[in-house]
Formats: structure tokens, C-alpha cells, sequence
């Protein structure tokens, strides 16, 4: 890869999952994400431990916003559901006990109700923080001009040197654990990055995380087989869509989403 350490700028927004059995309150949160904190992308609310968990692992989401019981579950009994996620948590409680018991255990912070816009901005700020300091040396975007190129490419090491991709040819990205395989129409190459890297660094109206092993180039888009939620590209390759993030793929098909990539014809 080229690395770089240059302040760190999001190309994406920062992924939320709340979890809590008051919808009223579930709401009233969302609601300040997306009034006061527009770099949240709010993924869903779940009121149920055992489906958010599912969801959780599914999405892989930045923060998890999750109230201090759901349904009969606490709030700590996530961490036996979802024991591999890299998600940080936000424990939301009207108890001062609960918030220390959140910051022993490991949370990310917490909330307490009533949740106010500054608390939310401080939570925010803390984990905007930790992307800065994880992305010190982060995957470089080398645009046109910045290089002598003509468009935007990546750079991708191997034991033998650089092989340099220009985005366009870019078919899409699957996560083999550690690491990400790139396909473009002859090739696959290798990366010791994250799925996670290639999605804050590529353009984010080109490219769509379908699932999360998967990230697709919608330029290269062939089919969508509704029955298999699977993504056909060109070159035959094939993507998973998640069920959760279907919608929005259709929406994009639809025209619905704004990208210049496809054009609906009715």
C-alpha cells in the first residue's frame, strides 16, 4: 500500500446500531443522530438483544448505542452474542452505577437519559479519535494530477514491489479475514488491509459495501438476482447482499440514491 500520515479526513459516515426496548427513547436518539450529529449514519433499532446482536455482526458497525436493559436481557449480555465484533459500545442509562459499571467493562463511554446533543457530540468526538489514531498510516488515494497520473488509483505492496490499480478497473473487494482480495477483470491481488480501509478510501458513490465481506463497484454492476440476493459483476464475479442492506442497494437501482453511476429506465 501507499501510506501516509496526513490528518485523516472520513470518506464515510461513522455506522451506528441502537439497541433498546423504549421505542419512544430508540426514537428520540435516532433523532439527534441525524439532527445533530449528521456524520452518523444510523443502520437501525432494534428492541430485541438476539436480533440487534445478529445485526451487529452482520454490519460490523462503528458504534452500538444500546440501553441499559433489552427486553429481559442487560445490556452487558451483548458481549456473549457478539464475542469477535469490533464494534464500540455506548451503554444509554438513567443511572450514574450503570455508566461506571459501562466504563469497567470496557464500553466506549456512555449516555445518560435524557440524552443531550453535547453528550452525543463528546461520544462522537471520542470515537472520531480513535478512527484518527488507528488510520495514522492508513490506505493513500492517489488522485489525478497529485502524481502526473490522469485518474484516481491505489498502490498495493507485495514482496516483489507496488502493483498500481487505477480505482475505475477496481471490480470489487472481499474480506479474507486480515486481509482483502482485489479483483479487477484479470487479476486478484492481495492486501494485508481491511475491507474497512478500501471503504473509507474509495469513493463512496462508486463503490457499495453489500455485505460485509463484500464491496462492489457499481460501474461494474451485471445483475441483481433478487431470489439469491447475489450481485452479479462483470467477469462473472459474484457479491452477497446482505438482507439488511437490500433496500438500499434496490434504492439505488431505483435511481432513489443520489449516484451518477446507473440510470433507471422505467
Amino acid at each position: 500500500m501507499i501510506y501516509t500520515q496526513e490528518p485523516f479526513t472520513f470518506a464515510r459516515k461513522i455506522s451506528v446500531i441502537i439497541l433498546g426496548k423504549n421505542i419512544e427513547h430508540a426514537m428520540y436518539l435516532e433523532h439527534l443522530c441525524h439532527e445533530c450529529v449528521p456524520e452518523l449514519n444510523v443502520i437501525g433499532f432494534f428492541s430485541d438483544l438476539y436480533t440487534g446482536a445478529r445485526a451487529i455482526n452482520d454490519e460490523s458497525p462503528d458504534l452500538v448505542f444500546i440501553a441499559s436493559s433489552v427486553g429481559e436481557k442487560s445490556a452487558f449480555d451483548i458481549y456473549e452474542l457478539i464475542p469477535n465484533h469490533k464494534s464500540d459500545v455506548v451503554i444509554v442509562s438513567d443511572t450514574i452505577q450503570l455508566a461506571y459499571d459501562a466504563m469497567q467493562r470496557g464500553c466506549l463511554h456512555y449516555l445518560l437519559e435524557p440524552v443531550s446533543a453535547e453528550d452525543l457530540k463528546s461520544v462522537v468526538a471520542k470515537k472520531r479519535k480513535l478512527i484518527q489514531e488507528s488510520h495514522s498510516c492508513r490506505l493513500q488515494l492517489q488522485y489525478p494530477n497529485s502524481y502526473g497520473y490522469s485518474e484516481p488509483r491505489i498502490a498495493i505492496s507485495s514482496a516483489s514491489g507496488y502493483d498500481i490499480i487505477a480505482v475505475k478497473d477496481i471490480v470489487m473487494a472481499r474480506a479474507e479475514g486480515n486481509y482483502t482480495n482485489i479483483y479487477t477483470a484479470n487479476q486478484v491481488f492481495v492486501c494485508s488491509k481491511t475491507l474497512r480501509d478500501f471503504e473509507e478510501c474509495l469513493p463512496e458513490h462508486i463503490f457499495f459495501r453489500t455485505h460485509k465481506t463484500f464491496l462492489i463497484n457499481l460501474d461494474k454492476l451485471v445483475r441483481f438476482n433478487k431470489l439469491e440476493n447475489e450481485i452479479i459483476l462483470e467477469g462473472g464475479l459474484r457479491a452477497e447482499l446482505a438482507v439488511r442492506r437490500r433496500e438500499e442497494f434496490v434504492s439505488i437501482l431505483r435511481g432513489e440514491r443520489s449516484t451518477k453511476t446507473i440510470v433507471p429506465v422505467s
